[in-house]
Formats: structure tokens, C-alpha cells, sequence
């Protein structure tokens, strides 16, 4: 029960009101409206969205059926929760299928570009410098989430009981990302290969260490790992792949009056 609703109303009353509030945005003349949860007539918005036909709307969920079809239906963002355990008997690439297929039995546009995965980010200069600014706080949360019915994100199997995990473990199962901008990199890419692709990663925080450190992380997500996935620093890796090649055949050396330079390898003319 969550606000005092009985679960079996609180998924129908949910898309009622989706499908109010998209009405609403899109419709330049009043509406009337007659469901099971509300009833009105002659309403609008007082300010439409200036953004046509409406403003994006965003939908978190694990894989509930209901919010499955909301989010192909209306072609909404949707936000997928990180984490190794398959959820409502389904993967993350299975939810997304479905997504993909309620768009298109709707005819609603919708891509990959509309999916983000949110996961807890942590980063320091090194990994085991990250795990010693958050590794206790991680337990507190952990023994938080247990108690109150969540225990099953953390478990490596099915019923394993808390002595067993560790916050290190427990962030395992919940793919949370802590350690260094070359660690973020890989876990990110291992993600959207087992996915088949996303459109964002969307990080959250629980303040596992102090606002300084936080920054840092931040800083360091900012500066090395984003421009990774932007393409920012493809020229950068092209040329340490070239100066790796050169070395291993032989190393770069001064040419001669007739020889060509082998720093014509750096910018692949060759010549």
C-alpha cells in the first residue's frame, strides 16, 4: 500500500492520470473526461507547452507491465533501474523489446534514445581510494534497504541470507559504478553491449561521502569518462593506438633524407 491506496488501484489510477495529463498538453480546446478515477468537463491548461505536440515525459520502472505499456503508448523516456538480478522475470533488453513493440501497435515514435539506466557513480583517483570513502556507508544503506523489503536487489541468489552480502557485493548486483574513470568506461560500454544500447545513464547519489569528495567524483565522471561517450577524445585514442603500434614495431625514429618519417603513423597517411 503506498499513500494509504491499495496496490490493485494504485497502476489503473496511474494511467488514468497519464492519460489525462497527455490530453491536456496536447489538446488545444478544453476536454472532458469520465474514468474510473476522475471525472470533469471543459478543462484545459492555462499554459500549453512550448514544446509541440507536448513536453517529454519520463517513466521509472523495473518492468511492471502497466508502465511497460505507458511508456510505448505515449512514447515516454524510460528509465530503467541498474542492477545484474533479472526483474519481473525479465531483462532490461527483454523490457525494452516490449517497449518498442506497445510503440509500434500504437503507432508512437519512440528509439533507444528514449531509455536512460540509473545507477549510483562513484569515482576517485584510484579504486581502492573509492572503496575506502564509501564502503561504510554503502553497509548502513544496505542494512537500510534490507530491512525495509529490499533485500532481493543485493542477493547473488535467491534468498541469500544478509550475512552474506557485502557492500561490495551488494553493489555488484546492482551494477553501481566505483572506482576510477577507466573502471566507469568499461562497466558503461559491458552495459550497453548487454543491452543492445541505451539512450543515457542517469546517476544518482545517496551521499555516501562528504560534498568534496562528491564533487571530485563528479569532476572526474565530467571530465574523462562523458567525453568517452561524446567521441570527444576518439582522436586522442587513435593517436595512443598509433604510438603503441610504432613501438611494437620498433619505435619511432629520426628519418633520414630519403626515408619517410614514421610519425607519418600518427595521422594514418603513411606517407
Amino acid at each position: 500500500m503506498l499513500f494509504g491506496l491499495p496496490n490493485e488501484k494504485l497502476y489503473p489510477m496511474m494511467a488514468e492520470s497519464v492519460d489525462i495529463i497527455v490530453r491536456l498538453l496536447e489538446s488545444t480546446e478544453p476536454i472532458d473526461y469520465d474514468g474510473q478515477f476522475w471525472k470533469f468537463k471543459q478543462m484545459r491548461l492555462q499554459l500549453r507547452s512550448y514544446q509541440q505536440p507536448r513536453l517529454p515525459m519520463a517513466i521509472a520502472s523495473s518492468g511492471n507491465p502497466i508502465s511497460l505499456e505507458l511508456a510505448g503508448k505515449y512514447g515516454m523516456m524510460f528509465l530503467s533501474p541498474a542492477g545484474k538480478n533479472v526483474r519481473n522475470n525479465q531483462t532490461k533488453a527483454e523490457q525494452w523489446k516490449k517497449v518498442g513493440a506497445i510503440a509500434a501497435k500504437h503507432g508512437t515514435a519512440t528509439n533507444r534514445d528514449n531509455w536512460r539506466i540509473a545507477t549510483c557513480v562513484y569515482l576517485a583517483d584510484s579504486k581502492e581510494a573509492a572503496w575506502r570513502d564509501v564502503e561504510a556507508s554503502i553497509g548502513l544503506d544496505m542494512e537500510y534497504f534490507a530491512a525495509i523489503g529490499l533485500k532481493a536487489l543485493y542477493e547473488a541468489y535467491p534468498g541469500q541470507p544478509f550475512s552474506e552480502i557485502t557492500p561490495r557485493s551488494g553493489a555488484d548486483r546492482r551494477d553501481w559504478i566505483i572506482g576510477t574513470p577507466d573502471d566507469a568506461i568499461q562497466q558503461i560500454e559491458r552495459m550497453q553491449q548487454e543491452t543492445g544500447g541505451f539512450g543515457g545513464l542517469l546517476l544518482s547519489t545517496h551521499e555516501w561521502a562528504s560534498t568534496e569528495k562528491l564533487r571530485r567524483s563528479y569532476e572526474l565522471f565530467a571530465r574523462y569518462v562523458m567525453p568517452h561517450f561524446r567521441g570527444h577524445t576518439t582522436g586522442y585514442s587513435d593517436e595512443w593506438r598509433a604510438i603503441q603500434q610504432a613501438n611494437a614495431n620498433g619505435g619511432f625514429k629520426l628519418a633520414g633524407p630519403e626515408e619517410p618519417s614514421n610519425l607519418a603513423l600518427r595521422d594514418g597517411s603513411g606517407s
